[in-house]
């Protein structure tokens, strides 16, 4: 093995050498965070449905989390570490893609709490759909106190959430899995090309918050025939710290959502061409400021003036994330 990549000793043997594989792979990709990651773990060794494993890959050259893990889960065999510096976290799950025994697998962020149920939650959905190619689970925010009164209810998603309530079904045309917890068929995440190193967070790189390694992936299991299903049951806690909630924050998360955009465009070959879509956002910035002036003009909105006027705020940094993602794109250079 690489030095790139090295295991800890807390991985067992090679699964594949083994009689029977896990019912579900689990993947982990973590930096700096051990509290939160050894809380991440711990609500998934208290699952009752007990045949699965988790590869922890680690992106921190430092391997600190690799000695808290073999103290805080010394028999655990079913946890593999592997270390990969620099990774980002399109590379990290790609290599818990590539280590993988189960033919499922699910991605979990560092900062979620699985919450009882969700290993059979997963594992029976695919079961029940032969057609499903992906799968999200609902994400709920954990945090403490409530959400701050300027912040819309609408832009909840931006900080990784989604529930779209108890009902298990397929997911809504233009609904796409979320990465903090989501699951797909190994082989076809494989035959699809896995994550696009282009696209997720990565600390080492340029744009280290152009997200959509999940969008990205998401559609091109759609193009590939299959189906994605929403599964209510497998629910997890997602933190949200209190630096997520500040003002320059939500701005920040809309800003790069319209990069993000714009990139996944470029990367699929369906960017727009031309002049029109720098003056349909400049028309937008323009509107989201008359907004921003009269929040209340026209009663368009059922809402305090504070959270109109965030709204307006995303609006406008959104679309300039747009016209930045438009006007300098770098999905196809970043592309390893």
């Amino acid at each position: 093995m690489s030095s790139a990549a090295s295991a800890s000793s807390i991985a067992v043997a090679d699964p594949r050498l083994e009689s029977s594989a896990p019912a579900l792979s689990i993947v982990v990709s973590t930096f700096g965070r051990e509290r939160l990651l050894v809380d991440c773990i711990e609500s998934i060794v208290a699952q009752r449905f007990c045949e699965w494993e988790l590869i922890v890959v680690d992106q921190d050259p430092s391997q600190k989390t690799r000695a808290v893990l073999e103290r805080r889960f010394p028999d655990e065999s079913r946890l593999k570490y592997f270390n990969m510096p620099r990774a980002g976290l399109s590379g990290a799950r790609n290599k818990g893609l590539e280590q993988a025994s189960s033919d499922l697998i699910a991605f979990l962020d560092d900062d979620t709490v699985a919450t009882p149920g969700w290993l059979e939650a997963i594992v029976s959905t695919f079961h029940a759909h032969p057609d499903a190619g992906m799968l999200c689970g609902r994400i709920r925010p954990q945090l403490e106190g409530d959400f701050p009164k300027w912040f819309p209810e609408s832009k909840r998603y931006l900080l990784g959430l989604y529930d779209e309530g108890d009902r298990p079904r397929q997911m809504q045309p233009g609904h796409l899995p979320v990465g903090a917890n989501m699951a797909v068929r190994r082989e076809v995440a494989l035959a699809v090309g896995g994550f696009d190193p282009a696209f997720g967070f990565n600390y080492f790189r340029r744009r280290s918050r152009l997200a959509g390694e999940d969008s990205m992936l998401g559609l091109q299991v759609l193009d590939a025939g299959y189906k994605h299903f929403y599964a209510p049951q497998a629910t997890v806690l997602h933190a949200i710290g209190p630096a997520k909630l500040t003002r320059r924050s939500f701005l920040a998360r809309h800003f790069w959502e319209g990069v993000t955009s714009m990139e996944i465009l470029t990367a699929r070959g369906k960017a727009p061409v031309g002049m029109g879509l720098l003056f349909e956002h400049l028309r937008e910035i323009g509107m989201a400021l008359g907004r921003f002036v009269l929040p209340h003009y026209g009663r368009w909105y059922d809402m305090d003036a504070g959270r109109i006027r965030m709204l307006a705020l995303g609006r406008i940094a959104y679309s300039s994330g747009v016209i930045y993602g438009s006007s300098f794109p770098s999905a196809k250079g970043e592309r390893k």
